[in-house]
C-alpha cells in the first residue's frame, strides 16, 4: 500500500517537476530573447548617440572655420 502510495505520489511529482521545468526553459527562453532586445536597443542608441555627436562636433569645427575666415578676410 505504501509502495503503491509512493509510486502514484512520484508519477505525479515527476509530471509536476516535468511541467516545472518546461515553464523554467520557456522563462529562461523569454528572458534570454528579453536580454537580447535590450542590448541590441542599447547598441543602437548608443551608435545614434555616437553619430549625433560627431555631427555635432563637425557642425561646430565648419561653423567656426567659417568665422575664422570671415574674420581673417575681414580684418
Amino acid at each position: 500500500m505504501n509502495k503503491s502510495f509512493y509510486n502514484s505520489s512520484g508519477t505525479s511529482s515527476s509530471r509536476r517537476s516535468s511541467r516545472k521545468a518546461a515553464v523554467v526553459v520557456i522563462i529562461g527562453v523569454v528572458v534570454v530573447v528579453i536580454v537580447i532586445v535590450v542590448v541590441v536597443v542599447v547598441v543602437v542608441v548608443v551608435v545614434i548617440v555616437v553619430v549625433v555627436v560627431v555631427a555635432v562636433v563637425v557642425v561646430v569645427v565648419v561653423v567656426v572655420v567659417v568665422v575664422v575666415v570671415v574674420v581673417v578676410e575681414v580684418v
